[in-house]
């Protein structure tokens, strides 16, 4: 998939794919780290031919509707 094909996601989707990672992890899925959540966001958002920074994926990430949703700093799962 070509970078030049995908266009920018508008911050409703980012927010949406966000949620239904950690909807997921919920689920019993990964729960992704602040790190590592945007490269899962942007496999979603490739599926519909979007993208957005992962700097953008983060700063969405760790805004407070999300803070909840994510593990404690620190803390790791084994």
């Amino acid at each position: 998939m070509s970078f030049e094909t995908l266009k920018q996601a508008p911050e409703a989707i980012i927010r949406d794919k966000i949620r239904s990672v950690y909807d997921d992890a919920d689920k019993g899925g990964p729960r992704p780290n602040i790190v590592k959540l945007p490269d899962v966001v942007q496999s979603l958002l490739e599926k519909q031919w979007l993208t957005a920074s992962k700097d953008q994926i983060r700063t969405i990430g760790k805004d407070k509707e999300f803070a909840d949703r994510r593990n404690k700093r620190g803390q790791r799962l084994t």
